[in-house]
């Protein structure tokens, strides 16, 4: 993984790892920061104020 991407350019990663692997979607999930794998992953900033529940999905939208 290249640390210098953007946000859109690593979603687009997961995207091709989700269609790779015949996933249907991958579930981010967060509230107060209980998750930090997600800002990593999704790289968000880990610092931002975080009071809200936010979900985020991300597949490839393939029928089935």
């Amino acid at each position: 993984m290249n640390a210098h991407i953007s946000s859109a350019e690593r979603v687009a990663e997961i995207q091709a790892g989700i269609a790779e692997a015949k996933l249907d979607g991958w579930l981010f999930y967060d509230f107060r920061h209980s998750d930090p794998l997600a800002y990593r992953i999704l790289k968000l900033d880990e610092k931002m104020l975080a009071s809200r529940r936010w979900f985020y999905t991300s597949g490839v939208g393939r029928a089935g």
